[in-house]
């Protein structure tokens, strides 16, 4: 989605692109837009209201998140 590229859009590695293929790019980008859409807050409804209002998706998403927040850093 080019519009939610220019508006999240970063240059995560510092090479002076900002490249939505670029891995090093694209997951910084990614948890600047789940920060904007209220991700990190008390209220676990925002994911709901996100990209995929479907509960089995939002319930599934947030299963997987589960595990990697047990993961230790360098895991």
């Amino acid at each position: 989605m080019p519009a939610t590229w220019v508006a999240y859009g970063v240059d995560g590695n510092h090479d002076g692109f900002a490249d939505p293929f670029d891995p090093a790019d694209a997951i910084p980008s990614t948890a600047r837009m789940l920060c904007a859409d209220g991700a990190g807050t008390p209220r676990r409804s925002w994911i709901r209201r996100a990209h995929n209002p479907a509960t089995d998706y939002a319930v599934a998403v947030m299963e997987v998140a589960k595990g990697y927040s047990k993961k230790s850093p360098g895991a």
